[in-house]
């Protein structure tokens, strides 16, 4: 499916797939699932200099002023390849966010390195944890399944003060903040965090903080959907190869009904994958309503990648469930990107929602 792209837009993939495929090899997905894995420089470095990490930010901050679908198109990319680093976290939600709330002064103190790669940021986000201010001023609670961590120079914590929210810039390593690596299943950097006594750098607070946030969190619930397509896509290309490939009673199996029909399937539910992502991407550039759509499109992507991976596997046989094949890399990234930010059963609830039905959800 072409979803409306312009000649720029198509360049534009073009140039992230040439790139990707180049600079993210197997070997540098692997070595990063590694506990002790560090940011891999080689690759956050070229991308910066070609201007991926800053591509949404503004041109006199050091970024490339485009749309968010501009930035989807790498995303999709991304998810393909299974490019490791902190693109959600510092490029998709951490910078935009000190664009929109950060003072002239903080806007010219991070958006200039983070385009360059030569900062990171992770967030801290109000879904993520419960965290207070007291009233000296010092941060206090507890956030989960905080990406990233161990590369970021910066932390950006949500905190919620009376009815409004604040943004707070924290040292990673400020007296008071203690972290735990967590073990997952996707091979990802995932930390709890306790803040005791932590005494933040600098608050942000230009704007609408709490609609900034709303909108950081659609731009990271987007990403997953797009980096879900590009996983998806990968995983059919794999299956459809190994189809035409592999020959069982003299003849390839994709000339059996059976395999044809599960890579038909496959198909069908990645397109469904890439236009909901897609157009609910585009409304959220158009300033458009947009909470359904993206609900929609996190709700069927998270579904139809499960699915697309369990046939990839039946298509592959026992082949697929080694960890030597690619396959099982996209199957567990997979499970990973559906419980961010709202597996299905909270974005059906979403959808029910802005449909003007009462939640499914028995009352506590």
């Amino acid at each position: 499916m072409d979803p409306g792209l312009t000649r720029d837009q198509r360049m534009l993939q073009e140039a992230a797939r040439d790139f990707l495929r180049g600079a993210c090899p197997r070997e540098l997905v692997e070595e990063q699932e590694r506990p002790e894995a560090a940011l891999p420089e080689a690759l956050w470095r070229e991308a910066a200099e070609l201007g991926w990490l800053g591509l949404t930010l503004p041109e006199d901050q050091g970024g490339q002023g485009m749309d968010f679908v501009d930035l989807a198109l790498f995303l999709e990319e991304a998810g393909r390849v299974c490019m490791p680093g902190p693109l959600v976290p510092s490029v998709v939600i951490g910078a935009p966010l000190v664009a929109e709330t950060g003072s002239e002064a903080q806007r010219t103190a991070l958006l200039p390195g983070l385009a360059a790669g030569e900062r990171v940021l992770a967030c801290v986000l109000p879904e993520d944890g419960d965290l207070r201010v007291e009233p000296d001023g010092t941060l206090h609670g507890c956030a989960g399944f905080v990406a990233d961590v161990h590369v970021a120079d910066r932390l950006l914590v949500a905190t919620r003060r009376d009815e409004d929210m604040s943004l707070w810039l924290v040292d990673p390593d400020a007296p008071g903040l203690r972290r735990t690596r967590l073990e997952t299943l996707a091979g990802d950097h995932l930390f709890e965090l306790v803040f005791d006594g932590v005494v933040p750098e600098d608050e942000l607070g230009e704007g609408d903080v709490a609609a900034a946030l709303d909108r950081a969190t659609t731009r990271g619930t987007l990403a997953h959907c797009l980096r879900m397509v590009g996983g998806a896509s990968e995983m059919l290309r794999l299956s459809l190869t190994h189809a035409r490939s592999r020959r069982q009673f003299g003849r390839p199996i994709g000339a059996f009904q059976a395999v044809q029909h599960h890579c038909a399937d496959m198909a069908i539910d990645l397109e469904g994958a890439r236009l909901l992502s897609y157009q609910a991407a585009w409304r959220f550039d158009q300033g458009l309503p947009c909470r359904r759509e993206v609900a929609m499109a996190k709700a069927w992507t998270s579904e139809a990648y499960r699915r697309i991976s369990l046939l990839a596997h039946r298509v592959h046989g026992a082949v697929g469930f080694t960890m030597e094949h690619d396959l099982q890399l996209y199957s567990r990234r997979g499970k990973a990107a559906e419980l961010a930010f709202g597996g299905p059963e909270e974005q059906y609830e979403g959808v029910a929602s802005a449909l003007g039905l009462r939640s499914r959800r028995p009352a506590r």
